[in-house]
């Protein structure tokens, strides 16, 4: 009698449910799941984030590049460090202007230009930075050909 008596108690234990310790511990466990996921998401959308605004300006330089050679004019790439801020012109008008948000123009010559032959006028290398890295866009003279390089920064928090 006393032996089926414990295993109903035991029984009757079980039913209960988690204790207090077994929930404090779960609850840790996803608050730091959740707190890694939100981290690693940020991380991620802004270095997607600075990739596209990169590439922007890549298009930027091609399409004054084209320009040029399609309508037999010169046509510039301006650069405003102050703004954050890079153009495209002509002599005659101004034909865009976008602001840099998620990324960080460091270096940069004030003005690219390209001739009417679509050749630009000095070799260089503009430099962007967001949170995590540095990108460096190598200019070739001549044709104009762009190349990108990546390096990882390490903030001093």
């Amino acid at each position: 009698m006393k032996l089926s008596s414990q295993l109903m108690g035991m029984s009757v234990l079980s039913k209960q449910g988690m204790t207090l310790l077994e929930v404090l511990l779960v609850l840790v466990i996803v608050t730091m799941m959740v707190g890694f996921t939100i981290h690693g998401g940020e991380q991620i959308r802004s270095q997607m984030s600075a990739q596209f605004s990169l590439k922007r300006s890549i298009l930027h330089h091609q399409y004054a590049q084209i320009k040029a050679l399609t309508d037999q004019r010169d046509m510039f790439v301006l650069y405003d460090l102050v703004k954050q801020e890079q153009r495209v012109v002509s002599a005659e008008e101004n034909i865009f202007a976008e602001q840099y948000s998620d990324l960080k123009v460091k270096v940069a010559k004030q003005r690219y230009h390209y001739n009417s032959n679509g050749e630009v006028n000095q070799f260089n290398t503009l430099v962007f930075e967001d949170n995590y890295f540095t990108y460096r866009l190598i200019m070739h003279i001549k044709w104009g050909r762009i190349r990108i390089e990546k390096t990882e920064r390490f903030p001093i928090d």
